[in-house]
């Protein structure tokens, strides 16, 4: 037991891989559907000894347009952290609620459209020692900007996320994100997205560290 709950204290205090961003910002569209999915590779959430473990997630979401400008995505992830001791094993299981609200849109009076987003994720994180196996509830709470421009079929864009991390009675974490991706609109309703993350983790009782995250997907419009 004591491994395990060593395991799970150091993601606890590091940030979950999962793609906060992963978007041009633009609005869905009152009224209308649109889905996707992602994988996402996280470099670094935690180290044992001198090892770093590294964390794997596929994730997808269902955005619906309340508005013209405001939309609202349920979110669900699945992720695996790799480089762990022999007999370790570790999961985490997300399931969230995202707003994405377009302050700004490109076209006549600005060159680049402005988007933010606030959301709330729950996490269950599961670390199983040989036959001993640990839980533990993770609430989330992320707010993020994103900047895009349009170049034809190709949309460059760069975002800067903050994430908090609960759990229970403990000292929050904190984790703050720059973010450059572009998505190539291959199909008039389907996009493919390419980004990459640098992370800074921090929480009071440790110091901060820096990891990465490279990330890809795949949006379809309804």
């Amino acid at each position: 037991m004591k491994i395990v709950s060593s395991l799970m204290l150091i993601v606890l205090i590091a940030s979950i891989a999962s793609a906060e961003i992963m978007s041009t910002g633009d609005p869905i569209g009152q009224g209308k559907f649109a889905v996707s999915g992602n994988y996402v590779k996280d470099s670094k959430v935690g180290t044992i000894g001198s090892d770093d473990m590294n964390m794997s997630t596929w994730g997808g979401n269902i955005g619906y347009g309340l508005t013209d400008k405001l939309d609202l995505y349920f979110t669900a992830a699945s992720s695996n952290v790799g480089n762990l001791p022999t007999g370790v094993a570790m999961s985490v299981a997300t399931i969230g609620l995202v707003t994405n609200y377009q302050f700004l849109e490109e076209g006549a009076n600005s060159s680049i459209s402005v988007a933010g987003r606030l959301g709330y994720k729950s996490m269950n994180f599961s670390a199983t020692s040989f036959s001993v196996t640990a839980n533990n509830i993770v609430s989330q709470y992320l707010a993020a900007v994103e900047i895009s421009k349009k170049l034809s079929a190709f949309t460059p864009y760069v975002g800067f996320g903050y994430c908090n991390y609960y759990s229970g009675g403990s000292e929050p974490s904190t984790q703050l994100g720059v973010t450059v991706g572009g998505s190539y609109a291959w199909l008039p309703n389907s996009s493919i997205l390419v980004e990459l993350t640098s992370n800074t983790v921090s929480a009071s009782w440790l110091p901060a560290y820096s990891n990465s995250q490279i990330g890809v997907g795949i949006n379809y419009y309804l």
